[in-house]
């Protein structure tokens, strides 16, 4: 509760006080990137919005690899030497 306290207390800070938002980002050492990104979020989801949120994605394309594609992809690393990227 500690973190979210002080990303509320720095997002109503440049309102309450006649000190702008870079010098309140100065100050809580913080971009002005991120302020703007939990004001957004506060305003849309109120006090919720201010916890730490996932970077997982959402959906990942299930990609399958058959045995016979596995098979040549290994063939290919081992046997030609290949990277990545030289595979795909």
């Amino acid at each position: 509760m500690y973190m979210i306290e002080n990303r509320y207390r720095m997002i109503i800070e440049p309102e309450r006080s006649a000190k702008s938002i870079s010098d309140t980002c100065t100050v809580s050492g913080v971009s002005r990137q991120t302020w703007y990104k939990w004001k957004r979020r506060y305003n849309v989801y109120g006090i919720d919005g201010l916890k730490n949120q996932s970077k997982r994605p959402h959906n990942i394309k299930n990609v399958k690899v058959t045995k016979e594609l596995e098979k040549i992809i290994l063939n290919m690393r081992l046997d030609n030497r290949f990277g990545p990227m030289r595979i795909r």
